[in-house]
């Protein structure tokens, strides 16, 4: 006796490509900065405050940066790096850099507004190095941590 299922999709009508783990379509991702991975780099590194949920200036004049480390061939679709309402009218960067010392901006923003990548940065471990930079943040101003959104 043989037994008639029909339609063999008909048994599994949620299994989809996606859900089976081989060539499967790419997953959104998300790769978090906390506030601690910002250093911040001039003029004078000792007017900052810095705690597990924020880093403050607290003269004018001081930048931060924030080292990217994200698995090679990653594509970025946008960025955006976060802060109190003082900090919006600052800028931040998402910029490239060869081993060789030449440098790209891929991004750029004002701080709590996300940039969309225009031109998708896939990420290339093997020749290049990633960096958010802000630009001369205020006394009072405060960055909270940053989120790029990725695929694989």
């Amino acid at each position: 006796m043989a037994l008639d299922f029909g339609n063999p999709s008909n048994l599994f009508p949620e299994s989809k490509k996606e859900n089976l783990g081989f060539g499967a379509e790419s997953k959104e991702n998300i790769y978090s900065i906390n506030c601690t991975q910002f250093i911040p780099r001039n003029p004078d590194v000792d007017n900052v405050t810095i705690t597990g949920s924020n880093c403050r200036a607290d003269t004018n004049g001081i930048f931060f940066y924030a080292s990217v480390s994200l698995p090679h061939e990653a594509v970025i679709s946008s960025a955006v790096v976060y802060g109190n309402a003082a900090a919006s009218a600052e800028t931040w960067i998402f910029r490239k850099v060869s081993h060789t010392g030449s440098v790209s901006d891929r991004a750029t923003g004002n701080i709590n507004t996300e940039a969309i990548m225009t031109n998708a940065t896939t990420i290339d471990n093997k020749n290049f190095t990633y960096l958010i930079f802000t630009s001369s943040l205020d006394t009072n101003d405060i960055i909270y941590g940053a989120k790029i959104t990725y695929t694989l």
